[in-house]
């Protein structure tokens, strides 16, 4: 897995994020994040055809430094599908998850890292580590740093950041 960051202003602003559908399956995609007041997610989930893009937006608003978090959940489907949130809430439907690390500015021009994107030699803030976890069996949930065959791939302002 490689870096999958976010880096934030202190006062905010728009990120997007661009969901690439590598594979012969339709993929219902669902984008969350652990703070709903700091962040807005511009479609917060949707279906991605094969060989198509999904585009999202992100906002985050000014607010003091913490440990938040954007999930990008993918789950194959045969079609689109017109009940997203069933289909994820669902647990007898396997999804992958990615969490994208989220790091802000912090005062004074001072960047604040996390340590998998820091540059080497920075100071880092000590945040829970980034994990994919997959739902691999009925009603179990399995955490994991495993590579996997590429099915969905995310791109990060034109570079690759993970496959899923």
């Amino acid at each position: 897995m490689t870096k999958n960051c976010f880096y934030w202003k202190k006062y905010g602003g728009t990120k997007q994020l661009t969901i690439h559908n590598n594979t012969d399956t339709i993929h219902a995609i669902k984008i969350k994040s652990s703070d709903n007041a700091l962040y807005r997610i511009t479609p917060p989930m949707g279906s991605v055809l094969p060989s198509e893009t999904y585009t999202v937006k992100i906002h985050r608003t000014h607010a003091p430094i913490k440990p938040d978090k954007i999930i990008v959940m993918a789950v194959p489907t045969v079609k689109e599908e017109r009940y997203l949130e069933e289909l994820f809430d669902s647990p007898f439907v396997p999804n992958s998850k990615i969490s994208i690390t989220q790091i802000i500015e912090a005062g004074n021009n001072i960047p604040a890292y996390h340590a998998p994107c820091a540059p080497e030699g920075a100071l880092c803030l000590k945040f829970s580590a980034v994990k994919l976890a997959f739902n691999g069996e009925v009603g179990g949930d399995q955490m994991d740093q495993a590579t996997v065959p590429p099915l969905v791939s995310v791109w990060l302002k034109n570079k690759k950041a993970w496959a899923v």
